[in-house]
């Protein structure tokens, strides 16, 4: 029956017509009327024209095996919902409608970040919530981890469904008042938990989803921790020798030094053998011209502190 209207209705409005230039409308025998019915008295030939692209396009994208009156009743429904939207995209979340379109299309709940709609082709609007602990990306067209979307305004969220470790069934989740668990986190898929820990130094990172040095990963708790049991602290400092870092000797052993970074995080390093760290250069020198180091590496004047930067 589908198969017969398309032919009906393409004869009927590929037929060049007269025009009735009272009433702005092309005449049309009455086959395929129930169609044709559906058209305002006032509607041009240019409109028409693209009306008719518009209803090919639609009876393309319908289920096959749908009778006469079922794509009828799609059309018209098609067109009251075009004409709520004054000709542009119209969404009314309250009454569920939409503007269809030749292929359905998705869009993000204005209030909440974890719950998404999808237009259909009749212009219908159905809501789908994305799994517990995962949000809506709308550029992406689909859900997401939280750190990699931005919700804005989208605050609301449904409510958690927490399970043993899982603050929610989905993400990653860390303590953040145990110090001593500064480098540890769970992952957690459909409620089921697997722990992970970071590398000696570095800390986890809620907000970048990674193990990071203590500095960058925005906890101050774990930064203090780190800070308490340091082998060394980095001077304060907004002076940077080697662009982005600067390096500082050993108290005690010359083959040894500390590059320490903007965020006041360090890392340990070793000079190659046979050359010792020099302090007045800030590099690993041949062991013959550093004259503060005796032959077995050791520092021949022990400083407290250390000043300067180099």
């Amino acid at each position: 029956m589908l198969l017969v209207l398309v032919f009906i209705v393409g004869s009927v409005l590929s037929v060049p017509q007269g025009r009735n230039e009272n009433e702005g409308r092309r005449k049309c025998p009455r086959p395929g009327s129930e169609f044709l019915d559906l058209l305002p008295a006032d509607f041009r030939d240019d409109e028409y024209d693209q009306l008719l692209e518009v209803f090919t396009n639609f009876l393309d994208v319908l289920a096959t095996g749908e009778d006469y009156f079922t794509v009828i009743k799609s059309f018209e429904e098609f067109l009251v919902a075009k004409k709520s939207g004054g000709g542009g995209d119209y969404v009314n979340f309250v009454d569920k409608e939409c503007t269809p379109k030749q292929s359905a299309f998705k869009l993000e709940d204005p209030e909440q970040c974890d719950r998404y709609w999808t237009c259909s082709t009749q212009g219908k609007l159905n809501d789908t919530l994305c799994a517990d602990g995962m949000v809506y990306d709308h550029p992406g067209k689909s859900c997401n981890l939280p750190q990699r979307v931005e919700c804005a305004k989208r605050t609301k969220l449904q409510p958690a469904q927490p399970a043993g470790d899982c603050l929610r069934q989905n993400g990653f989740f860390n303590d953040e008042e145990d110090v001593t668990k500064c480098n540890k986190y769970i992952s957690c898929t459909n409620g089921k938990a697997l722990p992970y820990q970071c590398s000696t130094g570095l800390v986890w990172s809620p907000s970048d989803l990674s193990c990071t040095r203590p500095g960058q990963a925005k906890r101050p708790k774990c930064v203090k921790a780190a800070a308490a049991t340091a082998e060394f602290i980095c001077p304060d400092t907004n002076v940077l020798k080697f662009g982005s870092y600067n390096t500082y000797d050993a108290p005690k052993d010359c083959t040894k030094f500390f590059i320490c970074f903007s965020t006041r995080d360090f890392n340990k390093a070793s000079c190659d053998e046979g050359t010792f760290f020099d302090k007045a250069i800030g590099s690993c020198q041949p062991a013959e011209t550093v004259f503060d180091c005796d032959e077995d590496g050791k520092r021949i004047k022990e400083e407290d502190t250390i000043e300067g930067d180099y």
